[in-house]
C-alpha cells in the first residue's frame, strides 16, 4: 500500500522522510533533518518534528533570526552558527577588558598626582605623626 512502509508495513508519517520503526527511507523522499530529541528524519520544510513536536529551528545569536537546524548559517544575516557564541562574546570581552585597563590607568594617574602634590606630602606626613603618637 502507498500509505505503508515498504519494508515493515508501518503507517507512513507524511512529515518524515523515513520510517520511524525500521528507518527505511520513503520512496522519492528528500534528504531529511534529524530531530535532536527523537532522532527521526523529518522533511526539510518542517519547523517542528512530525513525531515528537520538538523544534527543528534555532535562533541566531547575532540577529535573533530563526533558521533550520540543518543549515550551517543564519538565513537572515548569513552568520555561521558554529562558533557564533564565541564570536559574539569576544568583542564584548575585549571592550570590557579595555575599560578595566582604562580605569586602572586613571586610578594610577590620580595616585601619582596626589603623591607629587606638595600639600599632600606634608599633610599625610603630619597625619602619620599624629596617628602614630600614643597617649
Amino acid at each position: 500500500m502507498a500509505n505503508e512502509c515498504e519494508t515493515c508495513g508501518a503507517a507512513m508519517n507524511p512529515g518524515l522522510v523515513a520510517c520511524s520503526y525500521c528507518e527505511t527511507a520513503y520512496p522519492n523522499a528528500p534528504r531529511g533533518i534529524d530531530c535532536p530529541a527523537c532522532g527521526d528524519d523529518n522533511r526539510p520544510h518542517l519547523v517542528r518534528c512530525a513525531t515528537c513536536g520538538a523544534s527543528l529551528m534555532r535562533s541566531c545569536v547575532f540577529c535573533g533570526g530563526a533558521s533550520s537546524i540543518a543549515l550551517a548559517a543564519c538565513v537572515t544575516c548569513g552568520e555561521a552558527f558554529e562558533g557564533a557564541e564565541e564570536r559574539k562574546t569576544a568583542p564584548e570581552q575585549r571592550i570590557e577588558q579595555q575599560q578595566m585597563i582604562g580605569l586602572a590607568q586613571s586610578g594610577l594617574s590620580l595616585l601619582g598626582q596626589a603623591a607629587r602634590a606638595p600639600s599632600a606630602r606634608g599633610s599625610s606626613a603630619r597625619s602619620f605623626r599624629i596617628l602614630s603618637r600614643t597617649p
